[in-house]
C-alpha cells in the first residue's frame, strides 16, 4: 500500500524517488530509474489506442520486466547502460513514433510500463488486500493526481483495461472514482 511518506513525494512535481508499492521492486525499479533518466524524448503514444499501447506494454514486459530490479542495482554501468540500450532500441523498433535517445526513451517507457503494471495490480479482483475503499483512496488521493500532472502515468493508467483484456485478465473499477482518467 501507499503511505503517507510515499504520498508526499508525489508533489508537484512528481518526483518518484521514494514510490514503493506492493512490494514489487520491478515497478519501483522502474519509477526510480525513470526519475533518474533524462527524459527529452518525443513521445507520441497519447496517438497510439490503448490496445495497441496495451500490445507493446505486454511485450515490453515479457522481454524486460522481470530483470528491471536486478539491472537497476546492478553496480556495472555497461550491465545498466545495456540494459537501457536495449529497452531504448526495443522501444523505437516497436513503436515508430519515438524519437531520442536510448536512455530518455528509456526512461519514458519504464514510466509508462511502471504505471500500466501498478494500476493493473490495484484493479486486480483477485487481490484480497485492494478492497473497493482502498481503491477508492489510492486513486482519489495518488494515482488521479499523478495521472493529472504526468501525461506518462496518464498514458499508462489508461492502458491498464486494455492490458487486462489482452491477457484475459478479469479487473474491477468498482471504488475508482467516476472522473478518474483510467476510465477516459
Amino acid at each position: 500500500m501507499i503511505n503517507d511518506k510515499t504520498k508526499e513525494c508525489f508533489r508537484d512535481p512528481v518526483n518518484y524517488q521514494n514510490f514503493t508499492l506492493l512490494g514489487d521492486i520491478n515497478i519501483t525499479k522502474a519509477f526510480h530509474w525513470s526519475q533518474d533518466l533524462n527524459q527529452n524524448a518525443d513521445l507520441l503514444l497519447s496517438s497510439i489506442v490503448p490496445n495497441q499501447r496495451a500490445i507493446f506494454i505486454n511485450s515490453f514486459n515479457d522481454k524486460f520486466g522481470a530483470q528491471i530490479a536486478a539491472k537497476y542495482d546492478s553496480q556495472l554501468v555497461e550491465e545498466r547502460s545495456g540494459f537501457l540500450e536495449n529497452i531504448g532500441k526495443f522501444s523505437k523498433k516497436e513503436l515508430s513514433d519515438l524519437s531520442g535517445t536510448d536512455e530518455a526513451v528509456s526512461g519514458l517507457i519504464l514510466k509508462l510500463w511502471g504505471a500500466c503494471i501498478l494500476i493493473c495490480k490495484y484493479i486486480d479482483p483477485g487481490r484480497k488486500d485492494i478492497t473497493s475503499d482502498v481503491r477508492k483512496k489510492e486513486f482519489t488521493n495518488v494515482f488521479d493526481p499523478i495521472a493529472n500532472n504526468d501525461s506518462i502515468f496518464c498514458l499508462g493508467m489508461k492502458t491498464a483495461i486494455a492490458f487486462c483484456k489482452l491477457r484475459k485478465e478479469e479487473y474491477t473499477l468498482d471504488g475508482v472514482p467516476e472522473d478518474s482518467p483510467i476510465k477516459f
